[in-house]
């Protein structure tokens, strides 16, 4: 061990409260760092997990191949897993069974391994393709073995191309009449008619003047017969390959048969992966080089191969696409690592900076003993190493297990975030990437050199015997020297001395002949300051992006509902006084003879209106595109009206704060536009205010013809019967039992109905609550089920019955793990400001016991040394607050741009954390009271003569 390390070692057991504390700073750095990085793998392997167990491992599917190109792809080294699927035709239900079972089923193959593969394929534990659940019975193992949907369990099915006797079930013998399903257009009869395939869906274009489709089955694969051995339910996730009502068995020649036969029924398409894939151009040209080039979306897949890449898995596997959604998450990220980086150079330069004051008599006599100013600066640096060799591990081991425990204990919250409803009850843990944790240990070594470079080189440049005398405690500015100089050497009564006396002068002075001193405090106030708003900013851009993007249901909060009934709306469309009859009779009986408590009823109603020019935000200007401006500068749209029960409308009008006796005048119906929107275009998500003003819009009928592409009648030209409907509050809450909608939304109460008589009916719904009760919630399920059947019975059948007390529970589960991660960074954000401003105030106030020595050699008292003291941590407080509100502002500032890739019509001025900001002004008041207070009580244990015996020397 050298003489400089040797003396570092004993300058830091000397010094043990010093390195305490910065060993506590750089770990709590050091630990933030591993646990964001941890967190964003944990978070990507996990979505990578839960992509794979729900769609498959598969990052191409192409459709229609040859046996010849999967030979060639079973041959290529670079293949990882591939899993094949061929149809072999459709199934006519028939007209009797299409209301409930659809009008065709599709028989395909089970998804079979590709043969040949390389060695590596078998390492792979995950299928290319997310197989069909297994409800009951097994997989089909020879050519005469079926799977069957699991709707057509127990079902016995009106005469067609599926065949068998009695009801459908395990070990039931079916024969299927297989054929091919066409589409062509009746206006060019002598076109060749498009094969519809499962891929394309089991959709039915209905014949009209602008797409003249029917469609037409040809049972021309012949007639197969099978034994059921299993019913599956579909996979409704990754890819088209496994959807469309499909029925499966096993057949090993069923390649080698669609490859040969003259039917454009029968085709196969493969799922597979790679080992390296690099990037989307990367996969498509594997692809291409294999299959060929890509066809068209107008091929109707009948020429060529179709190319579907897993976008959702690619994503996960570090290969993006480019919804910018991801793009602001990994920007945030970045700045949160910045954030952190910058405080980890606050905390580990002020230490450095107060140990090379600190010890500035021993670098002189170092110097004057020969040391080098290289040794010298040797002497810091290592001391830097010292540190980050005991804090990094610490900090690294303090961030696993952090996040360890956050995931492990938010396991099920974490799962559903996620979206893994496969791996719901699977536990979670962090994941440690090795890589990782290397990268954050280099970054934090990094910035333990880079904070103790500035120090050591003024440790390096000190004056032997300036320093010995510490002649450089304090060096007079040149600003100071031309204002002394202009005073000409006479007592000049400042201001400052006028108002808080000889001390507040004195500790005046003081702050200007030690600025540089003074500003490493008030360096490190700022940056506490700043990182405590930055957690705050953090928390309100987090609930931001989750209320605009969906991950959190309803605004303010999750939905109030626990359980929701629906009327149908055919049964009443003639009829609205029935509606209402009917729903009311509905509401009244399920709070009666249930433990449910209501939230109210609504009837809604589809419009079309007319919006005054003056009304509408600079926002609506993007919503209501140029085709809705109609003349006079006035906009049509369409309109959800939602009427409500009178005792909701009540309720609703006085927790708005509204004039009841104007919202309740039957005489004149006013009604409450909702003013928020949220939608998405160009990939970003938005939420708008679309009004501006109250005023009065003008109601129509809608469109009653049925082409779906006619325009609404305002913009046809002809004239249009309205009614006049005065808009009388824009508010942004909802009743509790009306759910936000895609187009703008009015509240009416259940009197109005005449305003919107012309309207469509849209829904017919009652909403109530149990407190979150699932227990309650799954029993009142079954009472109303008994009830509607009792005193319902010809609409029994049509009423819908939706519990959400589960999804609820899910919603706060999701809140409840935001705001522990929020929670966590905040807390650990204020341990690193807490242990930075602490740090650099006790030992600044240490390094002065020499100058507070003098003070009261002179005769300054108590109450005189407090006014002084009390001064400087004003000045302390007040420009470290400052600072850090703008440090904090501009770090905002870039998560706000960040975020504003992926969210439109954020205001940064409403995302400012009111709560954080006092709590860090208390913070700043505590920690400067708490540091002082400590300081001197260390400075009191001093003898005034030993303090200044430096002198003699």
């Amino acid at each position: 061990m050298g003489i400089i390390t040797s003396f570092t070692l004993r300058s830091l057991k000397r010094n043990s409260f010093r390195t305490v504390v910065s060993i506590i700073g750089i770990a709590l750095a050091c630990a933030l760092l591993t646990a964001v990085c941890t967190s964003v793998v944990t978070f990507q392997t996990l979505l990578e997990q839960r992509t794979r167990a729900d769609e498959g491992s598969w990052q191409v599917l192409v459709e229609n191949v040859t046996p010849d190109q999967l030979q060639k792809l079973a041959d290529s080294p670079r293949l990882d897993t591939a899993q094949t699927v061929t149809e072999l035709g459709a199934v006519k239900l028939g007209d009797k069974n299409a209301k409930y079972y659809g009008d065709y089923l599709y028989l395909k193959t089970w998804p079979e391994e590709l043969s040949h593969q390389s060695d590596q394929s078998s390492e792979q534990t995950s299928s290319a393709l997310a197989l069909p659940a297994l409800v009951s019975g097994r997989a089909p193992q020879s050519p005469n073995e079926i799977v069957l949907p699991s709707y057509l369990e127990d079902v016995e099915l009106a005469p067609c191309g599926l065949s068998t006797s009695g009801k459908l079930s395990l070990g039931s013998t079916v024969t299927l009449n297989l054929g091919t399903r066409l589409s062509f257009d009746t206006t060019k009869p002598n076109d060749t008619p498009t094969t519809i395939v499962s891929s394309q869906g089991t959709w039915l274009r209905e014949p009209s003047d602008d797409q003249p489709y029917s469609e037409q089955f040809l049972p021309d694969l012949g007639t197969h017969t099978f034994t059921v051995v299993g019913f599956v339910r579909e996979n409704a996730l990754g890819s088209n390959l496994l959807l469309s009502q499909s029925a499966y068995t096993y057949d090993p020649d069923a390649l080698l048969l669609a490859a040969t036969d003259t039917s454009d029924a029968t085709r196969t398409s493969v799922a597979f992966s790679l080992v390296d894939a690099k990037s989307y151009d990367d996969l498509t040209d594997f692809s291409t080089s294999l299959f060929g080039e890509k066809s068209s979306a107008n091929d109707g897949l009948q020429d060529g191969n179709t190319y579907d890449l897993h976008s959702s898995l690619l994503r996960w596997q570090g290969i993006f696409d480019n919804r910018s959604i991801w793009d602001s998450l990994w920007g945030l990220a970045l700045v949160l690592g910045v954030v952190i980086i910058v405080a980890g150079i606050s905390v580990i330069y002020n230490a450095f900076a107060i140990s090379v004051a600190e010890r500035t008599q021993q670098f002189g006599l170092l110097a004057s003993l020969g040391a080098s100013r290289r040794q010298l600066r040797r002497a810091v640096l290592t001391e830097g190493m010292l540190l980050g060799c005991i804090a990094i591990p610490v900090g690294l081991v303090l961030g696993i297990v952090g996040c360890e425990v956050v995931f492990s204990t938010s396991a099920e919250s974490i799962l559903i975030i996620v979206g893994a409803e496969t791996l719901q009850g699977a536990a979670v843990h962090a994941i440690i990437s090795w890589p990782v944790l290397i990268l954050t240990a280099l970054v934090s070594l990094a910035v333990i050199l880079i904070s103790a470079w500035i120090p050591a080189i003024r440790a390096s440049r000190v004056s032997a015997v300036d320093a010995i005398r510490q002649n450089q405690t304090y060096r007079i500015s040149r600003r100071a020297l031309r204002q002394g100089a202009k005073s000409h050497g006479a007592y000049h009564q400042s201001l400052i001395e006028k108002l808080f006396g000889t001390p507040g002068y004195i500790a005046h002075c003081n702050l200007t002949r030690g600025a540089s001193r003074h500003r490493v405090a008030v360096a490190s106030l700022s940056v506490s300051v700043a990182l405590i708003v930055i957690a705050g900013l953090l928390a309100m851009l987090l609930t931001y992006a989750s209320n605009a993007s969906g991950i959190s249901e309803g605004r303010d909060g999750e939905i109030s509902q626990d359980i929701m009934v629906s009327l149908p709306t055919s049964s009443f469309e003639d009829n609205a006084s029935a509606a209402s009859d009917t729903i009311r009779q509905l509401y009244s009986e399920s709070c009666d003879k249930t433990d449910l408590e209501g939230l109210g009823w609504s009837i809604g109603r589809l419009s079309y209106c007319v919006i005054p020019n003056a009304m509408l935000s600079s926002d609506a200007q993007d919503y209501f595109a140029s085709s809705h401006q109609l003349q006079n500068k006035t906009y049509s749209s369409d309109i959800s009206i939602q009427l409500v029960d009178e005792t909701t409308w009540h309720t609703y009008i006085s927790s708005l704060g509204l004039d009841e006796s104007l919202f309740c005048d039957k005489s004149h119906p006013r009604g409450v536009l909702i003013n928020t929107y949220q939608t998405t275009y160009d990939g970003k998500y938005a939420e708008v205010e679309l009004f501006s003003g109250i005023g009065t819009i003008q109601i129509a009928a809608p469109n009653t013809s049925d082409d779906a592409s006619s325009p609404n009648p305002f913009e046809s030209g002809e004239p249009v019967n309205t009614q006049a409907l005065e808009i009388g509050a824009l508010e942004k809450t909802l009743p509790p039992c009306v759910n936000q909608s895609g187009i703008p939304q009015v509240i009416l109460p259940e009197w109005a109905s005449d305003v919107v008589a012309a309207s469509t009916l849209s829904n017919i719904s009652a909403s109530f609550t149990c407190n979150n009760n699932a227990e309650i919630a799954n029993k009142a399920v079954d009472t109303l089920e008994k009830i509607y059947e009792e005193d319902f019975g010809d609409i029994a059948d049509d009423i819908g019955i939706y519990n959400l007390a589960d999804s609820r529970a899910q919603t706060r589960l999701i809140a409840q793990t935001m705001q522990l991660f929020i929670y966590c960074f905040a807390v650990i954000t204020g341990l690193i400001a807490i242990a930075n401003a602490f740090n650099t105030l006790v030992n600044s106030l240490i390094l002065r016991k020499r100058e507070f020595a003098v003070l009261k050699s002179v005769g300054m008292g108590p109450r005189a040394f407090r006014a002084m003291l009390v001064y400087e941590c004003m000045s302390y407080a007040l420009r470290g607050f400052v600072i850090g509100l703008i440090l904090a502002a501009l770090a905002g500032f870039g998560m706000f741009v960040v975020m504003q890739s992926s969210f439109v019509g954020m205001d940064f001025l409403g995302l400012i954390p009111w709560q954080q900001i006092g709590l860090a002004a208390l913070l700043v008041l505590f920690v400067i009271v708490i540091s002082v207070r400590f300081a001197l009580r260390r400075s009191r244990s001093e003898n005034i003569v030993e303090s200044l015996r430096a002198d003699a020397l």
